[in-house]
């Protein structure tokens, strides 16, 4: 790996880290389901998968995680962050890959958040040992929410940025960087 691809790994990186931490911060994105979050570091994974692949993505990802809930004071978080985290990612990375242009990058971060949003789910249920399936209905509007959000601001960023912003001017799902989603 050369020192560009590293500077840009760590620049992805601390971007995300960055994002990760200010929303740690933030309220719920709706005051009645607790802990779910807009995804703004989920904005930053998902660029990476245009324009420096899904390894590249899967790292920033996975160094956000981490580093998050450590930096946070919260480490048992990342049980929870980091499961749905690459569970979400490597479902829109499929997506992406196989049907991107029969669907749109929205419905990409959309189905993406809908996965970490139940996954998380699910993990809480195994921890804690109850049937949480019903609160699976307050976690559509969230997921439509930072679906709608992570999709339409990497979107923008993808399709906005100036080409050289962009790992070799294409972006990694096959297309030309100006190519419509």
């Amino acid at each position: 790996m050369n020192s560009r691809k590293v500077a840009r790994l760590a620049l992805l990186s601390a971007i995300s880290l960055i994002l990760g931490l200010i929303e740690s911060r933030l309220p719920p994105l709706l005051w009645f389901v607790p802990y779910v979050r807009l995804g703004l570091a989920n904005v930053v994974a998902l660029f990476a998968i245009f324009t420096d692949g899904a390894k590249v993505g899967c790292f920033v990802l996975t160094i956000k995680c981490v580093l998050v809930s450590l930096l946070s004071g919260n480490p048992v978080a990342l049980i929870y962050s980091l499961t749905a985290g690459l569970i979400s990612y490597w479902i829109q990375y499929a997506l992406i890959r196989y049907l991107l242009g029969k669907i749109s990058v929205i419905t990409v971060a959309f189905i993406g958040a809908a996965a970490h949003n139940f996954t998380q789910l699910i993990i809480a249920a195994l921890i804690v040992g109850v049937d949480l399936t019903s609160l699976a209905v307050l976690f559509l509007p969230a997921s439509a929410v930072a679906g709608l959000f992570t999709g339409t601001v990497t979107y923008l960023l993808v399709k906005r940025l100036p080409v050289s912003l962009l790992k070799d001017g294409k972006t990694n799902h096959g297309g030309d960087a100006n190519e419509r989603f």
